[in-house]
């Protein structure tokens, strides 16, 4: 604890990056697609992260280990966020419209009780309620079209 008191009460310092620090980092940054939603601020919690790091490790010049060692949190900040918000939502309710045309793009025309099988809102976040709302949403806006007029009513997605 006397190290981290002592860091934290340390003087601004200035640091620099290794050529191949450099290097590392910008081959990793190449591979990734910044146009992807899921790539926003990366780039920014990396270079914060090799702050947090150097001044941890009581260094002045960034050199790949810890330039490795940042970009492979982001890297997994990355995957988490493909894996858990795959569509960056604002809100609940706009994760489960997403979640049912994914369904619907998925699985092909169904009745609203198979969509709600398939989506399964009580094991996510905000449960039933954001669920029902994103599918009034979805059918006030006419983003379906009713395939059958049955018992149970067949949707699609427009095209």
């Amino acid at each position: 604890m006397q190290r981290l008191a002592e860091q934290i009460k340390a003087p601004v310092q200035q640091f620099t990056m290794t050529a191949s620090a450099v290097k590392c980092y910008e081959n990793w940054w190449d591979v990734l697609d910044q146009d992807d939603p899921m790539v926003t601020r990366l780039e920014e919690v990396v270079k914060k992260l090799l702050i947090v790091l150097a001044r941890s490790n009581d260094v002045s010049e960034i050199d790949e280990r810890l330039v490795n060692q940042a970009t492979a949190l982001a890297s997994f900040v990355l995957e988490c966020r493909r894996k858990f918000n795959p569509q960056d939502a604002v809100s609940w309710v706009e994760a489960r419209e997403h979640d049912i045309r994914k369904a619907f793009k998925k699985h092909g025309p169904m009745s609203l009780r198979e969509c709600r099988q398939r989506v399964s809102p009580h094991k996510k976040q905000g449960g039933l309620g954001p669920y029902l709302q994103a599918q009034r949403n979805l059918l006030n806006v006419e983003l379906f079209k009713v395939d059958s007029l049955s018992r149970n009513d067949i949707f699609e997605l427009r095209s």
